[in-house]
């Protein structure tokens, strides 16, 4: 039962923020660089090949 437990506790090591080293912060670091290079539109586009909307 001890092997489970031990598991357990590395995949749940791995959910949570920490130190940097869990796969979470690997996961919110790219979301942030993401976000700095393509921030969000303050009004949404039209999706690509649809006619331009009249003013």
């Amino acid at each position: 039962m001890s092997g489970i437990e031990d598991r357990l506790a590395r995949v749940e090591h791995e959910l949570y923020p920490n130190s940097g080293g869990s796969l979470r912060d690997a996961v919110d670091l790219a979301n942030a660089r993401l976000a700095q290079l393509l921030p969000d539109e303050e009004e949404p586009t039209a999706p690509p090949g649809a006619a331009p909307a009249s003013p």
